[in-house]
């Protein structure tokens, strides 16, 4: 599925938990990556300019005190920023290009006068054990993947997220097909009718809770949001 180069221009921001999938979901999507700079080592495999931009902790001082960055935050004695300029050299390339950020960075970026109002934020996930189990298969300890584990955007998913991916093991190409749904729906002026996607088909239609039910998006099931996030954020 292509991305109509008239509709207008869009960044879908992804936010969930490690190893739930959103930089495989959005390159599967066909979906150019905004690539980030950050000051951790370069990690075998990875490539300048296409998995980060790697500077020093001085450059990366010295490009945020010169307001060159959109967002700016450190992780594990790291840090990690997204640059105007790399949205706008995307922007001019691609209707639609995504990031994934954490809690701090959509913070920064939804009040951006330039990009807020064109960010649509999707939050992806999986269950618990299938996280658990992504992250052993990469080697991390039970320690990193406990702590990766407890971390949960709960806040930045209920006020900011118009739409979920329940990204199932086995399931990517699906997810990403989603994904290109959600942007061409949004991109037609949808997105004030939000329907929760997922990759699965187990998901039920109605809500046994009682709760208010969205009304239904032109792609996927109308699932109950309340529900849904409950479900996937663990609570």
């Amino acid at each position: 599925m292509s991305i109509n180069p008239a509709f207008e221009p869009m960044i879908m921001v992804l936010v969930g938990p490690s190893d739930a999938g959103k930089t495989s979901i959005g390159l599967a999507a066909g979906f150019p990556k905004l690539v980030s700079i950050t000051t951790r080592p370069k990690r075998p495999g990875e490539r300048e300019g296409v998995d980060y931009y790697f500077v020093t902790p001085e450059q990366a001082q010295k490009m945020h005190q010169e307001g060159e960055l959109v967002e700016f935050c450190e992780y594990a004695g790291h840090m990690y920023g997204l640059t105007f300029k790399e949205i706008k050299s995307k922007l001019q390339q691609h209707p639609v290009v995504f990031t994934s950020m954490d809690a701090r960075g959509i913070r920064q970026l939804v009040p951006v006068p330039e990009y807020g109002s064109i960010v649509r934020i999707v939050f992806v996930c999986a269950d618990k054990e299938t996280l658990r189990r992504r992250m052993q298969k990469r080697g991390l300890s039970e320690e990193e993947i406990q702590r990766r584990l407890d971390y949960f955007p709960r806040d930045i998913v209920n006020r900011y997220a118009g739409y979920a991916i329940y990204n199932a093991d086995g399931k990517l190409e699906e997810s990403a097909r989603l994904l290109r749904a959600i942007a061409e729906d949004t991109s037609r002026g949808l997105q004030n009718k939000p329907g929760y996607f997922y990759a699965d088909e187990d998901r039920p239609e109605n809500c046994p809770q009682g709760h208010h039910l969205p009304m239904r998006g032109t792609r996927g099931p109308n699932i109950c949001p309340t529900c849904a996030k409950i479900k996937l954020l663990g609570q």
